[in-house]
């Protein structure tokens, strides 16, 4: 059976009979097109079933900005059941896939978790899977799972199982707008899936935080006008009339950033930086460091340009000191 359920609109019959909400206020009411019951409680944007079992999916426009749709305390009883946390570009938000693309964590009993996306009514895709070991096998309680998109194109999806958090990132290029969130479960022989709640924010654009060159480290390079380095590639608004530059290949410039908050969990950590007058054949590689340890190193950059290193979560799960971050320049 497949159950819509999303935020009253002008004309529909709410739950309890009564006019129906368009706002989203606390305490309002929500429907459903199927006889399933639910209910929302005083606080806002969560969803509750009257009945043990939860099925087929539970909708909310999650508008533009920032998306997290988490799932409190589920069961999967059986090894054929699942839950999948979907967010769409369907306007009705009653089929599994539609016209526009979207994205979904699939969580199935000793199955590793997946992260899909798809575009039009096509196939989905796997775009990532938990790097830890596969599901416990069923019966087991999902204490928390989410799925959130952030306005930068990222996707961090996690599953919390028995004390054990499972997590997965992926970049799907430009975020969905104006998208449609939910949950789709799959009954099963051996008792169906147990859900006390579903919660469907939209919190807003995130708030970034930045670490600009701070001191140096390594000063093999050549500055432009004085002597210290970081001084001449830390403005907000890049100036190219201040600039540091290699004069021969295997040249090393090190500084170190301003210290950092530790990013949250499933956090890309963007590296921008600006390369001009490249010599004929000649080339830069931009590592980022942790003290001596390096984190992750960027493509190696051959043309003049403005680019983006993508720190993902698991790129960044070796750094112990988030005051002791470092960007190294090496020409080739």
């Amino acid at each position: 059976m497949t159950v819509l359920v999303r935020q009253n609109t002008a004309g529909t019959t709410a739950l309890n009979g009564t006019a129906p909400d368009p706002t989203n206020t606390p305490g309002n009411n929500w429907y459903t097109n199927a006889p399933t019951y639910y209910y929302r409680n005083s606080t806002g944007g969560v969803l509750i079933p009257n009945s043990a079992y939860a099925y087929g999916v539970l909708s909310y426009n999650l508008g533009t900005a920032r998306q997290k749709v988490t799932l409190n305390s589920a069961v999967i009883q059986g090894s054929s059941a699942y839950i999948r946390l979907q967010a769409n570009m369907d306007a009705q938000g009653s089929y599994a896939f539609s016209s526009g693309s979207g994205y979904y964590i699939l969580i199935i009993a000793s199955t590793t978790l997946q992260l899909y996306s798809w575009s039009g009514s096509g196939t989905p895709t796997a775009i990532g899977s938990a790097s830890a070991a596969a599901l416990p096998a069923a019966p087991f309680t999902i204490t928390t799972a989410y799925i959130e998109q952030l306005t930068s194109g990222t996707v961090n999806a996690s599953v919390t199982i028995s004390g054990t958090t499972y997590s997965v990132t992926a970049t799907v290029g430009s975020p969905l707008t104006g998208t449609y969130a939910g949950l789709y479960s799959s009954a099963d022989a051996a008792g169906n899936i147990a859900a006390s709640e579903i919660v469907m924010e939209d919190n807003g654009a995130p708030t970034y935080t930045y670490a600009r060159p701070a001191s140096d480290i390594t000063t093999q390079w050549t500055p432009s006008s004085g002597t210290s380095h970081y001084a001449l590639i830390n403005e907000v608004t890049p100036d190219d009339a201040n600039y540091i530059y290699a004069t021969a290949p295997s040249q090393t410039d090190e500084v170190k950033l301003g210290s950092m908050t530790t990013p949250t969990a499933g956090t890309t950590v963007n590296i921008n930086y600006r390369i001009s007058s490249l010599s004929a054949g000649a080339s830069v590689t931009v590592s980022l460091y942790c003290g001596a340890t390096l984190i992750k190193t960027d493509t190696n950059r051959t043309a003049t340009g403005t680019y983006t290193m993508a720190v993902t979560s698991t790129d960044w799960a070796s750094v112990t000191d988030w005051t002791n971050m470092r960007i190294r320049f090496v020409s080739v």
